[in-house]
C-alpha cells in the first residue's frame, strides 16, 4: 500500500510537468501492479462471495471499464488517479470472475470472439500503439474514425499472428522451462540485450537532434526576433517578403528537437489551458503582475493559447493582472463545436464559453485579446458545416462574443490566425538536419487571405481592432520554420513557447497601437 500510494502521488505530480515520462516510466505506473498484487491477496477470499454480490461486483468493474473507453480522452489524466476507473473496473470484474458459479460478467466475457481476443490480448497491447501512431506520424495529419478502425482491426490481425507463431512457442518451452534460474539468466540477458539495441538505436538516429541549450535570455531573444523581423504598421497592410535563405538546423537550436513538443505555455501545466471537450479549469488563472489592479484577458482556443507567453511579457512589463482562459478545439465564436474525428458535438465548450465569458464579466478588464483558428468545426442541420455555411456561422458567432465581451466594459482586440505549416516542422527537420527551407511552407498555403479577409470584416463591423501577425510569424517567403536560432512551431498550428516570447516585443507594439489610446 506504500508503494501504491507512492507511485501514484508521483504519477500525479509529474503528469503536468512531462505526460510522457509519467506514461513511460515505471515508477509512475508500479501502482497499475501493485493492484495486481493487492488481488493476487484477496482473491482467494473473494472465490467465497455469493453469486449475486460478485455477480454486482463484476458489472460496477464492466462499467467502470467502458466508462473510461468511452470518456478519458485526455492524456494529461493518464496515468493519474483518473487511470484508476479501468484499472478498479479491471480488478472488480477479475475477482467476479474467481467464484466458481457463472454470473452475468462471467456468461458475457465468456463469449467466444471475446474469448478470442483475451487470448490475444497482450500481443494486441504491444501492437496497437505502433501500429496507430506511426501512420499517423508518417501522415503528417490526425487520423480519421475510418482509418483508426481499419489500422485497429490490423493490430488485431497481427496480434493474432504473433500470439500463435512467438507468444505461444515461448510459453510452451521456447528457451524457457522449469527452472527458475534459468528463466532468469534467459530474462536477463534477453532484456540487456534490448536495452542496449534501443540506446544504441536512439543515439544513432538522434545525433542530429542533440543540440545545446543556449544561454541566451529571454531579451537576447526578443532583440534577435526584432532584427530579423521586417518592421510594418501590424493592423495595415503587409509588405513583400524577401526570399527564405536556407541553412542548417541550428547547433542551438532553442528549443531543441527532442524537447520541443514541451515547450509550451506554462498553462498546461498549471492545467489553466482546458483540453479538448473537458469540464472547464476551476484554477485561478492569474499570471502577469499579479499584484496590479489593472487585468487583461487572453481568451480563445489553442491558437490563442500559443500567445500566452508573449501575452504575459507584456502584461508583466505594462504591470498588467493577466487572466488566461483558453479550451482545445473551442472556438471564441458563439457557434457549436464539432469533433470531425468522433463525429460529435463537444458539450463542455459552450459550458466552458459562457463560464469564460462570465469570469470575464466580473474581473472588470481593461483589455481582452481573442482568438481563434481558422480550422474550427461546426454544424448545421445535424451536419458538418462548410463552405460560406460555415463562414457566415463564425461571423455571426463571433460577433455575439464580441458584444458579450463588451459588456465588461473592456476594449476588445482580435488576433487574427496565425500561419498554418504544411508538414509538422519536428518530423521534417529531422529528416532534414541540412536544409531548413526544406521544411518551409509557401506563403501562399501558410496564410489564407481570404480568411484574414472574413477577420477583417469582423473587426470592422464590431468596431474592434485587428492584429495581424502574420509577418512577424512569415517574414519571409516560404514561411520559415527556423528564425535564426529559434524554432517557430512545435506542431503545424502551435507556436513554440519561446518563439511567442521572443515576439512580445512585436505584440507590445500592436496592442499599444490598437488600443492603449483608448483605455488610457
Amino acid at each position: 500500500m506504500v508503494v501504491f500510494a507512492s507511485s501514484l502521488t508521483f504519477a500525479n505530480w509529474l503528469l503536468p510537468r512531462n505526460q510522457p515520462w509519467a506514461f513511460f516510466s515505471i515508477p509512475t505506473r508500479a501502482w497499475e501492479l501493485i493492484l495486481g498484487a493487492i488481488l493476487a491477496c484477496v482473491v482467494q477470499s473473494a472465490a467465497k462471495l455469493p453469486r449475486i454480490i460478485a455477480g454486482l461486483v463484476g458489472v460496477v468493474g464492466m462499467g467502470m471499464v467502458l466508462y473510461s473507453g468511452l470518456t478519458q480522452n485526455d492524456p494529461l489524466k493518464f496515468p493519474g488517479s483518473s487511470a484508476l476507473t479501468p484499472t478498479v473496473g479491471a480488478l472488480l470484474i477479475i475477482l467476479a470472475g474467481s467464484i466458481s458459479r457463472i454470473t452475468i460478467p462471467s456468461r458475457v466475457l465468456s463469449i467466444k470472439p471475446l474469448q478470442e481476443l483475451g487470448k490475444v490480448s497482450y500481443s494486441l497491447y504491444l501492437w496497437h500503439w505502433p501500429v496507430l501512431v506511426i501512420p499517423q506520424v508518417i501522415a503528417g495529419n490526425h487520423l480519421v474514425l475510418t482509418e483508426r478502425i481499419l489500422l485497429a482491426l490490423l493490430s488485431v490481425i497481427l496480434a493474432a499472428l504473433t500470439e500463435k507463431y512467438i507468444e505461444r512457442p515461448f510459453r510452451h518451452g521456447f528457451l524457457i522451462s522449469m527452472k527458475p534460474l534459468r528463466n532468469i539468466a534467459v530474462a536477463g540477458i534477453v532484456a540487456s540485450l534490448l536495452a542496449i539495441t534501443a540506446f544504441g538505436a536512439d543515439y544513432a538516429a538522434t545525433g542530429d537532434l542533440r543540440n545545446k541549450h543556449s544561454t541566451s535570455s529571454a531579451t537576447d531573444q526578443r532583440n534577435y526576433i526584432d532584427s530579423l523581423i521586417i518592421k510594418s504598421t501590424p493592423l495595415n497592410t503587409i509588405p513583400a517578403r524577401p526570399a527564405t535563405v536556407d541553412f542548417p538546423v541550428p547547433a542551438t537550436l532553442e528549443p531543441d528537437l527532442l524537447n520541443a513538443m514541451n515547450d509550451r505555455a506554462i498553462t498546461y501545466a498549471d492545467r489553466c489551458h482546458t483540453q479538448e471537450n473537458l469540464a472547464p479549469s476551476t484554477k485561478p488563472c492569474i499570471y502577469g503582475d499579479t499584484t496590479s489592479n489593472t487585468t487583461v484577458v487572453l481568451f480563445g482556443d489553442s491558437h490563442a493559447l500559443s500567445w500566452f507567453p508573449a501575452m504575459n511579457e507584456v502584461a508583466k512589463e505594462n504591470k498588467w493582472k493577466l487572466l488566461s482562459l483558453t479550451m482545445s478545439a473551442c472556438t471564441p465564436a458563439d457557434i457549436p463545436a464539432y469533433n470531425p474525428g468522433t463525429a460529435s458535438l463537444m458539450q463542455n465548450c459552450p459550458i466552458w464559453r459562457s463560464a469564460s465569458i462570465t469570469k470575464i464579466i466580473a474581473a472588470h478588464p481593461y483589455l481582452i485579446l481573442v482568438a481563434g483558428t481558422s480550422g474550427f468545426a461546426t454544424v448545421a442541420n445535424g451536419k458538418e458545416a462548410v463552405g460560406d455555411v460555415r463562414t457566415a456561422m463564425y461571423v455571426a458567432g463571433m460577433k455575439r462574443t464580441i458584444a458579450q465581451l463588451k459588456t465588461s466594459g473592456a476594449k476588445v482586440v482580435m488576433m487574427s490566425d496565425t500561419p498554418a505549416l504544411a508538414q509538422d516542422p519536428l518530423v521534417c527537420l529531422s529528416a532534414h538536419p541540412n536544409s531548413t527551407l526544406a521544411c518551409a511552407t509557401p506563403v501562399a498555403q501558410a496564410i489564407s487571405n481570404n480568411w484574414i479577409a472574413v477577420e477583417t470584416r469582423i473587426a470592422s463591423s464590431t468596431s474592434v481592432p485587428l492584429i495581424k501577425p502574420q509577418m512577424w510569424v512569415c517574414p519571409t517567403d516560404p514561411c520559415p520554420v527556423v528564425i535564426g536560432n529559434i524554432l517557430t512551431y512545435f506542431d503545424i498550428g502551435h507556436l513554440t513557447a519561446t518563439f511567442s516570447q521572443a515576439l512580445a516585443g512585436q505584440l507590445k507594439t500592436a496592442i499599444d497601437t490598437a488600443a492603449l489610446p483608448a483605455i488610457k
